[in-house]
């Protein structure tokens, strides 16, 4: 239960499986059917 639904909070549901930023832009794209603009850079 969460005490104040009108803050903002972040929730860890644990499933096991982490997903990539690029799964995770993949997914909303099919969802919303648009296309998010994404560039691929080197790695930080």
């Amino acid at each position: 239960m969460v005490a104040d639904p009108a803050k903002s909070h972040t929730l860890n549901a644990g499933y096991g499986k982490g997903f990539s930023v690029i799964e995770v832009l993949d997914a909303v794209d099919k969802v919303t059917n648009m296309t998010i603009e994404r560039w691929l850079e080197g790695r930080r």
